[in-house]
């Protein structure tokens, strides 16, 4: 069996550390070796795409303060330094930027997509907030342990909630004011 020359530094490098060769040439050079055995591939981890729930939350925010901020007729980079300062008041201990704004843009308003996420507001109160705390209660019991619902105490009674609503609309055109017709 003919051997590359990466294979054979590879084999030198496994009898000079004493690990066995049987480990893969191929792999040899995606890992490091070190002398008390074989560690993690270098680099990121690879996450398939998973990211952490408050990512959402921060997208969601995101989303909302730029649709406000265009509704008042804010030019698309003002739109963004707003954004960016409306998710620091808000949230002050959240990471965010212009770039990660524009980040946020590119993924859920893209221009190949034709439709988007529009966020509402509005505030909830009366017989409607005790429907939404009722259905909570109902979740949390049919859920049995399959995924953490929690659920307020008794001490917890507003009066009136903020509802964020997520709606699936066409993208919303912003044109530029001297575009041809």
């Amino acid at each position: 069996m003919m051997r590359t020359p990466a294979d054979l530094k590879a084999a030198s490098i496994c009898k000079r550390l004493g690990v066995s060769p049987d480990v893969g040439f191929q792999n040899f050079s995606r890992r490091c070796y070190n002398p008390g055995g074989i560690m993690a591939k270098r680099g990121r981890r690879n996450k398939h795409g998973v990211r952490p729930g408050w990512m959402l939350l921060r997208s969601v925010m995101v989303l909302h303060a730029y649709d406000q901020a265009r509704a008042r007729g804010e030019k698309h980079s003002a739109a963004i330094t707003e954004t960016v300062s409306a998710v620091r008041s808000r949230v002050p201990g959240m990471p965010i930027s212009e770039t990660e704004v524009k980040r946020t843009l590119a993924e859920f308003r893209s221009k190949d997509c034709k439709r988007s996420w529009i966020i509402s507001a509005s505030i909830v109160h009366g017989q409607e907030l005790d429907t939404r705390f009722e259905n909570l209660k109902w979740i949390a019991d049919i859920s049995r342990g399959k995924f953490v619902v929690s659920i307020p105490g008794a001490e917890f009674n507003p009066t009136r909630l903020r509802a964020l609503a997520i709606q699936v609309v066409p993208r919303p055109r912003s044109p530029r004011h001297n575009a041809k017709c």
